[in-house]
């Protein structure tokens, strides 16, 4: 009888124990907004965040890093002479400067909920740690019993 199955003997885990996470597991009763879900962003069962369009948050990153790196430079920038300041000219810039205003709070928002999600999933992580021990130290004692009622004749 095989207490340890091999994928899992490097790790002194048992066989019998699965160490899968349930689809849902959230031990702390967290939620995460419909915007940060509507970004494209999901959990898999591990507690792994996902992209739906199936690429890795940390791989889309770097493709954005790159494509902005190919972009040109930007032009100098020119002021606009006082008398071609007209009210066209200032609604436009009261629109410019409400959408960067907004995008500067859409940002801090995300940052705020990346923030939340690290210690969300730090938390989670060392209970994870906790049941893994807990299950080593039951392996180790059941694999103790058995040797010591195989040794018995």
């Amino acid at each position: 009888m095989e207490l340890v199955s091999e994928s899992s003997a490097n790790r002194g885990l048992p066989a019998s124990y699965p160490l899968t996470v349930p689809s849902g597991y959230n031990p702390l009763g967290m939620s995460f907004s419909p915007q940060w879900e509507a970004a494209g962003n999901r959990m898999d069962g591990g507690g792994n965040m996902y992209s739906v369009w199936g690429i890795a948050p940390a791989i889309a990153r770097a493709l954005s890093a790159t494509q902005q790196a190919q972009k040109r430079p930007r032009s100098e920038k020119k002021p606009i002479p006082v008398d071609q300041k007209d009210d066209k000219y200032f609604e436009r810039r009261k629109r410019n400067n409400h959408a960067a205003k907004k995008s500067r709070d859409a940002r801090k928002a995300r940052e705020d909920e990346i923030a939340i999600r690290a210690s969300f999933l730090e938390k989670e992580n060392a209970i994870l740690r906790a049941q893994v021990a807990t299950l080593r130290e039951e392996a180790n004692s059941l694999r103790q019993l058995l040797l010591q009622k195989r040794s018995r004749p």
